[in-house]
């Protein structure tokens, strides 16, 4: 996370990597907004960013194990 937004990284359609910069989006009532500081890259991730997984195509976001911080909630969180 950035002052402004977040980075993402994405595997592109012909497999090469980029890094996607998005604006922070504002915290509905029940959001909560995590710093994240660890993602996993697990073996459908692998497949996925090979063009191997049968149910993720490309352009693909990596990663779904995390670890954060929460940083702020929403006024119902």
């Amino acid at each position: 996370m950035t002052a402004s937004g977040t980075r993402q990284v994405v595997v592109l359609e012909d497999g090469s990597v980029a890094l996607e910069e998005h604006p922070l989006a504002p915290l509905g009532p029940g959001d909560a907004l995590v710093r994240f500081v660890l993602s996993g890259v697990c073996g459908s991730d692998v497949h996925a960013a090979h063009g191997r997984h049968p149910w993720v195509p490309r352009p693909y976001r990596p990663g779904h194990e995390l670890v954060g911080i929460v940083e702020e909630l929403g006024s119902a969180a």
